[in-house]
């Protein structure tokens, strides 16, 4: 039973592990899986998300396929779904794996009912990268460090979208579980069945020399012609034993008259080496042949010599049990050789040919369009769980625009040309500075927006709307800078710059940039860990920069903008007395123009604008002379007038309130707004 059962658990052992390999060859899942999408209804958009990346250690790759152009936009998942709102969309947000063996796996699709008439998303500020395509496009899912992002595929806001979609990954994980358990069990079998067949061949081993060591005692004892009886030529009968008396060690009585009979004579135990192990082994058999070898030594004496002596003259050999040793030791190694055999197939894990996705890309990735520092430098792990809501790729992306729609509308002298990428406060500015160039052209443009270089930007997390960016820019020779801020009204409007001014010098501000979470908006009457509240400080600028010593002094830093103001107004205030010409300055904050951001340091920023009025009023015998933009502005028939007349200055300004100190004025700019006189 144990060699039975040694073979048959080897038998198993190897087909455990021949079945284990054809797991991972013939029997594998296929080298790479393909899924795509089923029947879609149209829609203007379609909506891939970053749930299709099914294989977690490498790129899948993907192909879109529309008919004629369309665009792909790469951007953060909750900007497109901003963008997208309420418009109707195929949503593509994963693959169903969970199919039966054999099948293709899908692409999950979900329509989502909508408006269908949108504009164009190609050219928003909320992407990261566009790419255009006509007809078909391949390329590859790379999965960022950190953010959630994804894919907006339009063809231009009205006509359907593609919505064909496949997606392709490599295999790289054998579906079976059955694999590994199925090699264990395998080997374990085959060296159960090692084992079983060394247990057996030892036991054989065993009886093999208890054997021998009874059959020499028996031939001992009853060989009918000894040497003796060669030496003396003494005629003895030759005595025979049969099979049964040889097994049972002993004559037997009674032979069965079936049984052969088989003669054994001339042979001496004392050659026997198996008799002279048994007989180490076995005392009692040794003790009866030596009595039975006593009679015959006597005999042997009479005629001068032994019977060990003459026993040497004769050569015996006994090479059954020898035989029988090396012919199961050959089945045992043919055994191990087999067990070899099957642990080189088996223990080399198998691996079906695979090769990675093809690059078929017919145009520029998407992904190679994004510079890895927007998306790997600006994680902080210490940061809260969170990505900046727009990267430095696409802040000056948004500044290049904004500076080229600058350029255009200066060159035209044409405020309408700014609609696109100015608003606010800003727009105001440049309209009036068109405008009074047109009419005197010596007034200038304004300060030129630098682009240059990007000093320190700032940017609050929330993901609300409208969205805010502040920053200060340099021209390359650094003989300008900018305070700037730009704002995104909703998710389908463009960053419009609302404030800019130029840069007071010899006044610092802590450094920032985008990935700065400790950014945030806060209310313009919020005085927490401030000196003091955005509305009161810019209410001491309009009190100091009124009257030089009014109580706001205190509260106001000085440096060279203001001592400039003060020394312009003084000087104008005392000309016009002169000429008996009563001058007075007030000034008025613009309702809704201040903007307040808290900086990572603690300190705010304030952005605003006021309104500057000087008013000069004429004595009965004198009168008012203005210059010819006044006059224009004020539609006066002459440049003398008898009335008195109010000029009004727009005034762009940026303050820093420190937690502790004087406020800061760090940004200024005019311009000449308006005239107006009561008396026409």
């Amino acid at each position: 039973m144990k060699t039975l059962g040694g073979i048959g658990s080897i038998i198993l052992g190897v087909v455990a592990i021949l079945v284990s390999v054809g797991l991972q060859t013939i029997w594998a899942p296929p080298a790479e899986f393909n899924a795509s999408t089923q029947d879609a209804q149209e829609a203007p958009l379609t909506v891939v998300t970053e749930d299709i990346d099914v294989d977690p250690d490498d790129a899948i790759e993907y192909t879109v396929t529309g008919d004629g152009e369309f665009t792909l936009m790469y951007g953060q998942l909750r900007d497109i779904e901003a963008w997208v709102g309420d418009a109707a969309h195929n949503r593509i947000d994963g693959v169903n794996t969970d199919v039966e063996r054999g099948e293709d796996p899908t692409v999950d699709m979900t329509y989502v009912d909508g408006e269908t008439d949108l504009p164009n998303p190609t050219n928003s500020d909320l992407w990261l990268a566009t790419q255009e395509v006509t007809d078909e496009v391949t390329q590859r899912w790379a999965q960022p460090d950190a953010g959630e992002w994804g894919l907006l595929i339009a063809a231009d806001g009205s006509e359907p979208a593609p919505t064909e979609f496949s997606v392709s990954w490599v295999n790289v994980e054998p579906n079976s579980p059955l694999i590994t358990p199925l090699m264990i069990g395998g080997i374990v079998l085959i060296l159960l069945g090692i084992g079983l067949l060394l247990w057996r061949f030892a036991e054989f081993r065993r009886r093999a020399k208890r054997t021998s060591g009874r059959r020499a005692a028996v031939r001992g004892d009853y060989t009918g012609l000894t040497a003796a009886d060669v030496v003396a030529d003494t005629d003895t009968a030759t005595q025979t034993m049969s099979v049964q008396e040889i097994e049972a060690g002993e004559p037997v009585e009674h032979q069965a008259e079936d049984e052969p009979t088989t003669v054994v004579s001339g042979i001496d135990p004392s050659d026997d080496e198996s008799a002279d192990d048994d007989d180490s082994q076995d005392p009692d058999d040794m003790n009866d042949a030596n009595d039975s070898d006593g009679s015959a030594g006597s005999d042997g004496s009479d005629n001068g010599s032994t019977s060990e002596d003459a026993t040497e003259a004769l050569p015996t050999t006994d090479e059954s049990n020898d035989d029988d040793d090396k012919g199961f030791l050959r089945r045992t190694v043919t055994a191990v050789s087999a067990f070899g055999l099957a642990i080189g197939m088996g223990i080399g894990p198998a691996h079906a040919a695979t090769e990675g996705p093809q690059e078929t890309s017919q145009e520029e990735d998407l992904t190679e369009q994004v510079e890895d520092e927007p998306v790997e430098e600006e994680v902080d792990p210490d940061e809260p769980d969170t990505f900046p809501l727009v990267v430095d790729a696409q802040f000056e992306r948004i500044l290049d625009s904004v500076v080229s729609t600058l350029d255009t509308g200066a060159s035209e002298a044409d405020a309408e040309l700014l609609e696109a990428r100015v608003d606010g406060q800003a727009k105001r500015f440049r309209d009036e500075f068109y405008r009074n160039s047109t009419i005197d052209e010596e007034y200038g443009l304004g300060a030129e927006v630098a682009s240059d270089e990007i000093l320190a930007t700032w940017m609050d997390r929330s993901e609300d709307f409208p969205r805010t960016i502040y920053a200060v820019t340099a021209d390359a020779e650094g003989g300008s800078t900018q305070l700037l801020a730009l704002e995104q009204e909703d998710p389908r409007s463009q960053y419009k710059l609302v404030h800019n001014v130029p840069f007071a010098p010899d006044v610092e501000l802590p450094s920032g940039d985008l990935s700065d979470a400790d950014v945030e908006k806060i209310a313009n009457d919020d005085s927490s860990e401030l000196a003091m509240s955005p509305d009161a400080a810019v209410e001491a600028l309009t009190d100091y920069l009124t009257d030089p010593d009014a109580d706001a002094a205190d509260d106001i830093a000085t440096n060279d903008w203001i001592d400039s103001i003060h020394e312009h107004q003084s000087d104008w205030i005392e000309s016009h007395e002169e000429q008996e010409t009563d001058a007075s300055i007030s000034r008025t904050v613009f309702e809704d123009s201040v903007d307040s951001v808290r900086l990572p340091d603690g300190s705010a920023l304030v952005f605003g604008a006021m309104n500057s009025m000087e008013s000069l009023t004429p004595s009965e015998d004198t009168t008012v002379t203005v210059n010819t933009l006044t006059q224009e502005l004020g539609e006066f028939a002459s440049a003398e007038q008898e009335d008195q007349v109010r000029i009004r200055y727009r005034e762009q300004f940026a303050l820093l309130i420190p937690a502790e100190g004087e406020v800061s004025l760090v940004g200024y700019e005019t311009v000449q707004s308006t005239v107006d006189s009561p008396g026409n």
